[in-house]
């Protein structure tokens, strides 16, 4: 397949985790997974081509490029024009968000880190609990090597609505996967860093692809709840603000 790789396994019937609401016992099974990811010992042989994560400032650039290239170009399609004016209002708060991780992430270069083996996109919707009630986790093509805080930054980082609160959420998950020292630059710095992904994302996707209709629509309409109260930016100024107390 070229440069591709693919990944078979048997299909599950059920609902996602955002669709179904984990229940208290699957919050403590999730944190037990992923600590048992955490921890494994996998041979070198194969994992010699899992990606190490580098800090790049890949994202912030494309954001920061984006962010200029609307103030000067017109825009015809519906989906874009939207984007652009939503994005227009927002371009301080977004320029805030990049400044802040560029910073975080020159802070925790300075660290020595330990490195593990990471799910880079666990969220509720790669979570999927079936008709007996098991919970899955999906999507492992994005399997990385990278501190902890990598794959601990999803549970309270307002990505999704869990169905409790958030404290109930981070003690029934770390009552599986149970208690450990969380560097709050580097979670910092990751929940910073999604939201500048996620806006990088959705641009290339409305602006330098072919897509449009109602999958660009849906970009649009999943990025906005970002910006909303107890949404992923007020969550990620949140674990900036905890570094100061602690």
């Amino acid at each position: 397949m070229g440069s591709f790789k693919a990944i078979l396994y048997p299909y599950v019937e059920g609902h996602n985790g955002v669709e179904a609401k984990l229940s208290e016992d699957q919050w403590a099974q999730f944190g037990a997974a992923i600590k048992k990811l955490h921890s494994v010992d996998i041979p070198n042989a194969l994992t010699s081509g899992t990606p190490r994560k580098t800090f790049s400032s890949k994202w912030r650039e494309t954001v920061k490029s984006f962010l200029g290239r609307i103030e000067n170009e017109v825009f015809e399609e519906p989906v874009a024009v939207k984007m652009v004016l939503f994005l227009k209002s927002k371009s301080s708060e977004i320029l805030k968000l990049v400044e802040r991780a560029e910073e975080l992430a020159i802070t925790i270069q300075k660290q020595p880190l330990d490195y593990v083996l990471c799910h880079a996109d666990m969220h509720g919707w790669n979570l999927i609990v079936d008709k007996k009630v098991a919970l899955y986790i999906v999507d492992w093509d994005t399997l990385i090597f990278a501190p902890v805080e990598r794959g601990l930054m999803f549970v309270d980082a307002g990505i999704w609505d869990g169905g409790l609160t958030v404290s109930e959420r981070e003690s029934l998950f770390y009552k599986g996967y149970t208690q450990t020292k969380i560097n709050q630059d580097v979670i910092a710095y990751y929940r910073f860093e999604r939201i500048i992904q996620d806006i990088g994302d959705y641009y290339e996707y409305i602006f330098l692809s072919d897509e449009g209709g109602e999958d660009g629509m849906r970009c649009f309409e999943a990025l906005q709840p970002v910006f909303l109260p107890n949404g992923a930016i007020e969550r990620a100024c949140q674990s900036d603000k905890m570094r100061e107390i602690l």
